[in-house]
């Protein structure tokens, strides 16, 4: 990638966003779901399996009656 490109996206990522988070990674996990999204020394997490993960926390603090727009912090080892 020229230099140019990083420049690119890093101007992009000024502007305003048109998915969520959580949307750009049901997209990715949809397009891209058995490449790797994440790794740490040996453990590889695919696109699909971050998305698999992701969305059991949305359920779990769904069902503890958080709803859309509340702000969630999680600490994870």
């Amino acid at each position: 990638m020229k230099k140019e490109e990083h420049w690119q996206i890093i101007q992009d990522l000024w502007q305003e966003q048109k998915l969520s988070l959580g949307q750009e990674l049901e997209k990715n996990a949809q397009e891209n779901g058995a490449k790797t999204a994440l790794f740490y020394k040996e453990q590889k997490i695919s696109y699909r399996e971050l998305n698999a993960g992701a969305n059991r926390y949305a359920h779990c603090f769904s069902q503890l009656g958080f709803k859309s727009g509340d702000v969630v912090v999680l600490f994870m080892k």
